[in-house]
């Protein structure tokens, strides 16, 4: 089983917004991990626990919104915020906290197009990987446009959500470790995309939700399974299940309410 530290730090005082303005919205944002994909329904979604427990705990909020949409780069995220429409933009503008999780597509897509590319019924497991240096050059270009976009995307909620307070998820490795070169070579490319979310937190004054540090990959908290004799076959190991998006919940509750509360 998972050893769950849930490890907390304060970025700065200032992260915590001290807002006034009403409506206080709650809006999420980023990728499939956000929306929730894969769950029963999306109220199991970290993003909708997470609004949960801030109203059982008796935070004054009115409302929570997901606007997260499956399948988001940063760049596509980007693209959004600079042609959102008026009613969503509204709702950021009287946001009290906002929630992201965005990057790893930023790594699955060209992994998922070198894939396809090199496809295992016509190379075989060891041909899919003849060409480790186009796969690395696609992964590292990814990785690369993350730097780029994500300060874009934060300056953007800087400008448009200035008394929100904004919560940034880590991206977590969702490799196994029993494919130590795929897991390693995972861990290389999110290390630098996690730096700089701790980086440019400093300066953007939102808070950092660790969950790569603590969501270590775990059958438990994924539907990922080879084993029919365990349950249905399963090759997702990117997106948690509800037991998953319950600990990423916990994760960003601890910090919002350890910040508050500091």
């Amino acid at each position: 089983m998972f050893f769950l530290l849930l490890t907390v730090s304060i970025v700065s005082l200032t992260s915590c917004a001290a807002n006034t303005t009403e409506p206080r919205n709650f809006i999420a944002l980023g990728d499939s991990v956000a929306y929730g994909y894969g769950l029963a329904s999306v109220e199991e979604s970290y993003s909708a626990v997470f609004y949960t427990m801030l109203i059982n705990e008796g935070y004054n909020l009115d409302g929570y919104t997901n606007l997260a949409v499956n399948g988001f780069t940063t760049a596509m995220l980007m693209d959004c915020l600079n042609s959102i429409d008026e009613d969503s933009l509204n709702l950021i503008r009287n946001a009290y906290i906002i929630t992201l999780n965005i990057g790893g597509n930023n790594i699955l897509v060209p992994f998922s197009d070198y894939m396809s590319k090199n496809d295992y019924n016509t190379s075989g497991f060891f041909g899919m990987f003849s060409d480790l240096p186009e796969l690395m050059t696609a992964l590292q270009n990814g990785a690369d446009d993350f730097t780029n976009e994500f300060k874009e995307i934060i300056s953007w909620l800087n400008i448009n959500a200035p008394s929100a307070t904004i919560i940034v998820n880590t991206i977590f490795n969702t490799v196994p470790e029993y494919l130590p070169w795929m897991s390693d070579m995972a861990n290389t490319l999110l290390a630098a995309i996690n730096d700089e979310i701790f980086k440019l937190s400093k300066a953007k004054k939102y808070l950092v939700a660790d969950i790569y540090s603590n969501l270590v990959f775990d059958s438990s908290m994924f539907d990922f399974n080879l084993d029919p004799s365990t349950g249905d076959i399963s090759f997702d190991f990117v997106h948690p299940n509800a037991i998953g998006h319950d600990i990423i919940a916990k994760i960003n509750y601890n910090m919002y309410n350890q910040c508050r509360h500091f």
